[in-house]
């Protein structure tokens, strides 16, 4: 996403979508830290006409320190939900260091049908695998 060191929502909503013409039906969409954050705001607030197979918040920021990229806690999680997708996964680990755990927990919260995959040491997720990502999305092809 553009200027992450000084990253801006309406930028990356710019970005995010210029590429919405190349994504088709049954998306799987993932988004790590503010990314996931990003995402869930887009999603909770903007028409996404495509349908979303997978959702997945890795190590999401909720309350996010940049200001444009703060949810509006009396409308999250808006028209997210009214997107039917049949699974969301939000992934943390105990150990983060970069976003407190409580964040995703505040996801889970709002969003009680989600899978809440809670981890001991995988920190803020920055490792080259992540199997269990995987998994899950590999899980729609059987």
């Amino acid at each position: 996403m553009p200027c992450k060191q000084n990253a801006h929502y309406s930028e990356w909503k710019i970005w995010f979508e210029r590429h919405i013409e190349f994504m088709r039906d049954g998306i799987v969409l993932v988004g790590h830290s503010l990314g996931g954050n990003f995402l869930a705001k887009y999603l909770a607030e903007e028409d996404f006409n495509l349908t979303i197979k997978q959702f997945h918040l890795v190590a999401p920021s909720h309350s996010a320190f940049e200001d444009d990229f703060k949810l509006d806690f009396n409308n999250f999680p808006g028209k997210l939900l009214e997107k039917n997708i049949p699974e969301i996964h939000i992934y943390h680990s105990k150990d983060d260091k970069v976003v407190p755990i409580a964040e995703s927990e505040k996801y889970h919260k709002q969003i009680p049908s989600s899978h809440f995959h809670v981890f001991e040491d995988r920190g803020h997720f920055l490792h080259e695998t992540f199997p269990e990502l995987f998994e899950n999305i590999q899980k729609l092809n059987q």
